[in-house]
C-alpha cells in the first residue's frame, strides 16, 4: 500500500468514526472511559480487548468485540463506544504493528463497518 493510499485508509476511518459519533452521540468522538466503581460489562470488555492488543493479539480482540455484540432492538450505545475506541486505537497503529500482528489497515476499516451496519448504519464500503 502506497503511503497516499494508507494516509486515505487512515482518513476513511477517523471520518467514519467521527460521523459515527455525530450520528448517535451528537458530538465528536470520544475514548470510552472505564468506570472507577461497579464496572460494567462494557467496562470489563473494554478492558480485556485492550489487552490483547498490548499482549499483540489483535484478531483474538476483534474476536471477543465481535462475539460480545448482543444484538437486537436494544442497542447498547456504551458497547458501541467501546467499538468505535477499539477501531479508533488500530487506526492510530503502525502498519507493521498491525502487519506482525496479522491485520491490515483494510481490516480495521471492514471491522468498523461491519459493526457499523449493526447500529443501523449503510454500508460505507470504499
Amino acid at each position: 500500500m502506497s503511503i497516499h493510499q494508507k494516509d486515505w485508509m487512515m482518513r476513511q476511518i477517523e471520518e467514519l468514526v467521527e460521523f459515527s459519533s455525530r450520528i448517535f452521540w451528537r458530538r465528536g468522538f470520544l475514548e470510552y472511559t472505564v468506570s472507577e466503581d461497579n464496572q460494567t460489562a462494557n467496562d470489563l470488555l473494554y478492558i480485556k480487548i485492550n489487552k490483547l492488543i498490548d499482549d499483540n493479539n489483535i484478531c483474538e480482540a476483534e474476536d471477543v468485540l465481535f462475539s460480545a455484540y448482543g444484538g437486537g432492538d436494544n442497542l447498547d450505545f456504551d458497547y458501541l463506544s467501546v467499538v468505535l475506541s477499539f477501531y479508533n486505537r488500530l487506526n492510530g497503529m503502525t502498519d507493521k504493528f498491525l502487519e506482525e500482528n496479522d491485520f491490515s489497515r483494510e481490516e480495521v476499516y471492514d471491522g468498523l463497518n461491519d459493526m457499523l451496519k449493526n447500529f443501523g448504519l449503510p454500508d460505507m464500503k470504499k
